[in-house]
């Protein structure tokens, strides 16, 4: 059993998901945005679904 991808889910249909819970201190400044951002990584091959999850996930972070 491949390893978890941090900030993603898999559907019952196989496909990768993304999340990202924002920290409370964010949503106090911006209540209006929701609570958090999920969209489909498109996939549903695990090594192809950390990849994508790790753009994003430097993105939302800020790092890229």
């Amino acid at each position: 059993m491949p390893a978890h991808i941090p900030h993603t889910y898999r559907k019952s249909t196989g496909v990768y998901y993304f999340r990202y819970v924002f920290p409370k201190s964010f949503l106090e400044r911006f209540p209006a945005i929701g609570a958090d951002l999920r969209f489909s990584l498109k996939t549903r091959l695990h090594a192809e679904a950390s990849r994508r999850s790790g753009c994003h996930r430097h993105y939302v972070h800020g790092e890229a």
